[in-house]
């Protein structure tokens, strides 16, 4: 049979293009009808078939959805973005198979010279059976996941499932809100991880900047979802993978390691893995300016001293390789030029205080004899620990020489040899001025040369015991001493039974009067110092 122009048909065309919204159910039932009036009973056939595995499909969309939504918030969107995903493969393999071979037969044998059926009343059917498909899954999520306590998630699923082939909803989420979005997850992972660039230390800096310390988050899943306030919360494990080998150097590092972990009452670490559990929300956001930064993230997860004491120790590792560089020497050489942007950071922070002529005098001199890495560490060492700062004496007779004379005319076995062991040094301050791509470095100021006074937390000229005498014999442990004298007060101002902390105090008094020697007495005064800190 033929068809003949007094026989209308609906446009395959735009029958096919509303199936994308409407379901291939919509489609083949259309185009069979348009084979039967066209007069070709076959093909009529094989679109009845496909009209039937339609809603096959969209009945197993509706048993996955009831099955596995509100069971575990944790799946939710996986599941809802794996059923329309597959519901969007399943329309192009129709589209492929069936509906564009009725578009290709109509054009081929008609052109556009042919009778089209309204579309209204198909339209009209359609949008009520999808009405009908949505209420029908959400009855199903609400008797059975009615007890679940999960009223509204249940709601929220059947309403994100009531257009199969929506792309609004094709990834799954009403809001969009998604614990594992890229940018969740970069959030959350700069908000606990930006710590370990703000440490300072700059072998720690550089780990993380050269991205061999990798950090990510783990097993993230949802634990609640709020359709009201348009918000979800999540919970995962945020990881921190440290280098073995760094971990390994520091623990070869002999004296240096046993004195700082014993200074802060640390214990080796095992595994170089840092876990520990997170929770935050995401929110949607509630512009449009601030819908182009991403969804609002919100960390939850309260304070625990115990974690950041966990992850001060993996820092105290990279400490120890700060603190175990060597000293300069009169062979000391340096052939890599420093980076540009470490350079002028540099002379820009001494200039605050050193005029930047000499600043840069006396920092082209350095750059001579210490690689830009070790006057990192250097400059970290000298600020942050009293202890581990008197090591660098050759490093600060060539500081004071050239705050003298710059440039010098001296060789710098002659500025080494020439001056006492004993000299004061003129470093007045070594600041590393932290930054997250770790490229501002720490910059030694020096100040005119002049003897260091002897200030302790007492009256040096009244020292009569062994102990105080000591404490006055150099610069550094009477500095030691007025650090200390401070540290104590602040811990005592906020300690919750300072009572127990004054019996403390005695008893290390017991300790530090025991020492012989200036490198007893700084041993266990940077110690003590450390402990009270950490209270």
């Amino acid at each position: 049979m033929q068809n003949n122009h007094n026989q209308p048909i609906w446009n395959p065309s735009r029958v096919a293009s509303l199936s994308f919204i409407l379901t291939p159910a919509f489609g083949s039932y259309l185009q069979a009808s348009n084979w039967r009036t066209l007069g070709q009973p076959e093909r009529a056939t094989a679109s009845k078939v496909w009209f039937y595995v339609s809603l096959l499909v969209l009945a197993a969309m509706a048993a996955v959805t009831v099955g596995f939504v509100g069971k575990s918030a944790a799946g939710n969107d996986t599941i809802r973005g794996i059923v329309n995903i597959g519901a969007l493969i399943y329309f192009f393999i129709w589209y492929l198979a069936s509906g564009r071979k009725q578009v290709s037969y109509v054009n081929e044998t008609f052109g556009k010279t042919y009778a089209k059926k309204s579309m209204a009343k198909p339209i009209m059917a359609g949008l009520a059976c999808v009405a009908v498909y949505s209420v029908a899954v959400f009855g199903l999520l609400a008797a059975t996941h009615w007890n679940d306590g999960d009223d509204d998630h249940a709601a929220d699923q059947a309403s994100s499932t009531g257009s199969s082939f929506s792309l609004a909803n094709l990834f799954g989420g009403t809001h969009g809100l998604d614990c594992a979005n890229p940018d969740v997850k970069e959030s959350v992972i700069d908000g606990y991880g930006k710590q370990l660039v703000e440490s300072g230390i700059p072998d720690l800096v550089w780990a993380v900047r050269d991205k061999r310390i990798k950090v990510h988050l783990d097993a993230i899943h949802e634990t609640a979802r709020n359709n009201e306030s348009k918000n979800i919360d999540c919970a995962a494990n945020f990881v921190i993978d440290f280098p073995k080998d760094d971990l390994v150097r520091a623990t070869q590092q002999g004296e240096v390691f046993q004195a700082l972990m014993m200074a802060h009452r640390f214990s080796p670490i095992t595994d170089p893995t840092f876990t520990t559990p997170v929770s935050y929300q995401v929110a949607t956001a509630s512009d449009a300016e601030e819908r182009k930064q991403g969804p609002i993230v919100t960390l939850t997860t309260p304070e625990d001293k115990a974690v950041d004491r966990q992850l001060q120790t993996y820092a105290t590792y990279y400490t120890v390789l700060a603190y175990s560089t060597p000293d300069i020497t009169a062979a000391s050489a340096n052939a890599k030029p420093w980076e540009k942007e470490y350079k002028a950071a540099a002379i820009q922070a001494c200039s605050k205080t050193g005029g930047v002529d000499r600043c840069t005098c006396q920092l082209n001199s350095f750059e001579k004899v210490v690689s830009e890495q070790d006057m990192a560490r250097i400059g970290f060492a000298m600020q942050t620990s009293m202890l581990f700062g008197g090591r660098y004496a050759n490093f600060k007779k060539l500081a004071t020489a050239l705050d003298q004379q710059c440039p010098m005319t001296q060789s710098l076995a002659s500025v080494l040899g020439d001056q006492a062991a004993g000299t004061a040094s003129a470093v007045q301050e070594t600041a590393t001025v932290p930054a997250s791509d770790a490229t501002q470095p720490e910059a030694v100021q020096t100040a005119p040369t002049a003897p260091t006074a002897i200030v302790a937390s007492f009256d040096c000229a009244k020292a009569s015991s062994k102990i105080e005498k000591l404490v006055c014999s150099s610069p550094e442990t009477a500095s030691a001493d007025k650090q200390l004298a401070s540290v104590y007060r602040a811990a005592a101002a906020k300690s919750s039974d300072p009572a127990a902390l004054k019996q403390q105090q005695r008893e290390w008094l017991k300790e530090r009067n025991a020492c012989d020697d200036a490198s007893c007495l700084l041993k266990t005064t940077e110690a003590r110092i450390q402990a009270l800190s950490a209270m």
